[in-house]
């Protein structure tokens, strides 16, 4: 292909935007990404928020029942409550506490922690189900990734090896002990080779980005940092 296109059969090609892919690093460890993903992922942390904020229902439907105690404080300057204004001047604080104590209320109270509860047992299901379901995106993203990332390695050792038949065949083809047909095919086969190369690029980078979104880390500044 090479040759038909008049370009130097030791030109590497390469796809727009893969120039500077390299070959990734072996994929953190499983146990990483689970437990970074169930501290800082966005639906599970809603999802915990949520049922949080459902067990403080229930805390607030439960006191709602029980006894309150009020403690109440006044202060009179040269006037007492219900009473006008006295001719000797005078400072009068009152204080007091009122106890109040819940009776026979139909049992309404009893039905509200009961939907507190229910709604509490609820969102602890959900807060289940979406860890269960982001933990296996997860775990599913980074099986691919670490294929991906196996086929590119490869790649890059078939793309080594077929550039060194090349450059063997270039001076066996020079001092002529090769002809013509042999350096086609192998400049042929390096260019199947690249191609291999940058197909593999290209899918690790789709499956690199696809165990980010799984885990919630698109959003974050430190994407980049990550360690492939």
């Amino acid at each position: 292909m090479l040759y038909y296109l008049g370009i130097a059969p030791s030109t590497e090609l390469r796809l727009a935007g893969l120039e500077n892919a390299g070959t990734p690093h072996v994929v953190e460890d499983l146990n990483y990404w689970l437990e970074d993903t169930a501290t800082r992922h966005p639906a599970i942390i809603a999802a915990r928020e949520q049922w949080k904020a459902a067990q403080a229902e229930v805390k607030v439907a439960r006191a709602e029942g029980l006894p309150t105690i009020d403690l109440v404080g006044n202060f009179y300057q040269n006037v007492y409550s219900n009473q006008g204004l006295q001719a000797i001047r005078s400072n009068t604080t009152a204080v007091g506490i009122t106890l109040t104590i819940p009776l026979f209320d139909g049992f309404s109270n009893t039905y509200k922690v009961r939907r507190a509860q229910a709604q509490a047992e609820q969102s602890e299901s959900q807060l289940h189900d979406t860890d269960q379901q982001v933990l296996t995106d997860v775990i599913r993203a980074r099986a691919e990734a670490v294929g991906a990332a196996g086929k590119l390695q490869a790649a890059e050792e078939l793309l080594r090896a077929a550039r060194s038949a090349v450059a063997s065949s270039q001076r066996r083809y020079d001092k002529g002990a090769a002809d013509i047909l042999e350096l086609l095919s192998v400049q042929s086969a390096l260019a199947d080779a690249q191609l291999e190369r940058d197909r593999g690029v290209a899918e690790w980078e789709s499956d690199r980005l696809k165990l980010l979104a799984a885990a919630g880390a698109l959003d974050r500044s430190e994407i980049g940092d990550h360690a492939f």
